[in-house]
């Protein structure tokens, strides 16, 4: 799910910064050398963070599209018709799983930050 991604794009940013690692001790390291690290850090960091920030983004343009009376939460109704529109026809028992699984604070109804997991559900057991 979301996160998964998010854990992603850390990792390869801390590749990216170890394979520059700009605090070397060595003397003979020209300034050039570093400030063009220090800039090539900088630029693997503000792409990292807008590639988040767009991932967000289109997460929250497809959660609006399921919360349809615009409250905040999809309810098990918006959740079964979004889902229908996509061409998946869950009965009574597979949106009860989908809901015990999804809905962390037992509210019957399911959050944004609830929401950025549920892509994730084909993956757990």
């Amino acid at each position: 799910g979301y996160q998964r991604r998010v854990r992603g794009c850390y990792s390869k940013l801390k590749q990216q910064l170890q394979l520059c690692d700009c605090k070397s001790t060595n003397s003979n390291t020209s300034p050039l050398a570093t400030v063009a690290c220090s800039i090539s850090r900088f630029v693997s960091i503000l792409l990292c963070l807008i590639w988040m920030k767009l991932l967000r983004e289109s997460y929250r343009a497809v959660f609006n599209m399921f919360d349809e009376d615009g409250s905040g939460a999809i309810s098990r109704g918006e959740l079964q018709n979004a889902c229908g529109k996509l061409g998946v026809s869950l009965d009574g028992d597979e949106l009860e799983a989908v809901m015990q699984q999804v809905d962390e604070d037992g509210n019957d109804t399911i959050d944004f930050n609830e929401f950025l997991e549920l892509d994730g559900l084909h993956g757990r057991s």
